[in-house]
């Protein structure tokens, strides 16, 4: 801009105006000139000084491809979690599952204190799963299933499981 000024006036040697322009074809005009010549000065350039303008642009420019990519990965993070919680969730229903197909085909009423251990390490590990608000509510259906089944159990109703699956 200083340079333009300056050096922009009628002299014996240049016109009016005609600094900078690119008059030596000798040698290859650099990307710079030719942006600066096309584009004139940046639009920072009237707002902030010429350093932060120029910091500002060449970030804006280095960072965009970063947040290209990033983007989608940070959105497809909570999603992510989702699926592994509702994996183990599910896994945890199909152990519940095996286990009244097993209490329907051979119960014993001295192994009693066996089931039920079996039935709170079960709630155990899905009260130990950090569940995020989206999968509450399988989680707390998950819970009352095997309180429905401790609950037959306990009575000494075990049949009712057959007829009606907690699951």
């Amino acid at each position: 801009m200083a340079a333009q000024e300056i050096n922009g006036k009628e002299s014996f040697f240049t016109k009016r105006g005609e600094f900078p322009a690119f008059m030596n074809s000798e040698f290859p005009e650099s990307p710079i000139a030719q942006q600066f010549h096309q584009r004139g000065l940046p639009v920072l350039m009237d707002f902030l000084p010429f350093w932060v303008a120029e910091f500002v642009h060449r970030m804006f420019f280095t960072l965009l491809p970063f947040f290209a990519i990033a983007y989608p990965i940070i959105l497809s993070l909570p999603s992510y979690r989702l699926r592994q919680v509702q994996s183990k969730l599910n896994r945890i229903y199909g152990e519940l599952k095996f286990f009244e197909n097993d209490l329907l085909v051979s119960y014993d009423p001295k192994k009693l204190p066996e089931y039920l251990e079996t039935l709170a390490g079960m709630e155990r590990r899905a009260l130990a799963l950090k569940v995020p608000k989206r999968a509450s509510s399988d989680f707390y259906t998950l819970r009352s299933s095997i309180d429905y089944v401790r609950n037959a159990l306990n009575r000494g109703d075990h049949q009712i499981l057959g007829r009606e699956s907690a699951i």
